[in-house]
């Protein structure tokens, strides 16, 4: 008797945290579908030329997830367009690090470095940098602007 109480406890406990962690994956999908809105809407405002509402929905993408890549990325286009080279490469930089791979995320880091007068860095990013075919006109612009500089 005492064998199957133990057995029911077990199944029990296992199920509480089968269904915890159900519930914790859609509070994080739920969390990521409202960085995306902010992050959408700061899009939006940000293609308007209204800066300041663009900064307070990235904001509020960024309190609900710190250190988030896309929200890093975001911000670091946000700093280019606000000529804040300084802190658009610090963002960039740290959103590479999660994402190294990015090649999308590299060219607009090349860019960071180009609006900031800092070629050398920005050469060596993206010169050895492997792009698909919707990226390469991106690539060779990038790669002419940097060696005009």
């Amino acid at each position: 008797m005492h064998f199957m109480n133990t057995i029911k406890f077990v199944v029990f406990v296992s199920l509480m945290q089968t269904l915890a962690s159900c519930n914790q994956e859609e509070d994080t999908s739920d969390v990521l579908v409202q960085v995306q809105s902010h992050l959408n809407l700061a899009q939006v405002y940000m293609d308007q030329g209204q800066f300041r509402a663009s900064v307070i929905e990235t904001q509020n993408a960024a309190q609900l997830i710190p250190n988030h890549p896309e929200t890093l990325e975001f911000i670091g286009k946000l700093y280019i367009e606000l000529g804040d080279t300084v802190s658009a490469i610090e963002n960039l930089n740290n959103a590479l690090t999660a994402l190294p791979d990015n090649a999308e995320l590299k060219l607009l880091l090349g860019e960071a470095y180009l609006e900031a007068r800092r070629p050398e860095l920005g050469l060596a990013l993206i010169e050895s940098l492997q792009v698909g075919q919707d990226l390469e006109v991106r690539k060779n612009s990038v790669l002419g602007s940097l060696h005009a500089v």
